[in-house]
């Protein structure tokens, strides 16, 4: 599902200095991340078990505008650039989206998290 901020990041878009950088912390999706985290909270790690699945959207224009309008950081980071670098980013996410995409114009996407199991 980072098909869209990908778009934007590869149109080069800068974040003005107004929107909070996201904190820089691990990704959370391997064993060697989530032990220490767990452990700190008195939990011993049992398994790392990654479920992938596919995500239906009418079209590649209905998963672009649902997650501008959804997601906390992309709307506003786009909203931000300059028409030629919004443009440039929608460019950018009909390139990324085409392999996704049916004859009918809907796109289905691969979609992934990861389930942690552990004990205390």
């Amino acid at each position: 599902m980072g098909i869209v901020p990908e778009a934007i990041a590869a149109a080069g878009a800068l974040a003005p200095a107004e929107l909070p950088t996201p904190p820089q912390q691990p990704a959370y999706d391997s064993a060697e991340e989530l032990e220490p985290l767990l452990g700190a909270a008195g939990f011993r790690l049992e398994a790392v078990e990654l479920v992938g699945y596919t995500l239906p959207f009418p079209s590649a224009e209905s998963l672009w505008e649902g997650w501008l309008a959804a997601a906390i950081r992309s709307g506003p980071l786009l909203a931000a650039q300059s028409d030629a670098v919004q443009r440039s980013a929608r460019t950018a996410y009909y390139r990324l989206i085409e392999p996704d995409r049916h004859d009918d114009g809907s796109v289905v996407v691969p979609v992934g998290f990861i389930v942690a199991t552990s004990e205390r």
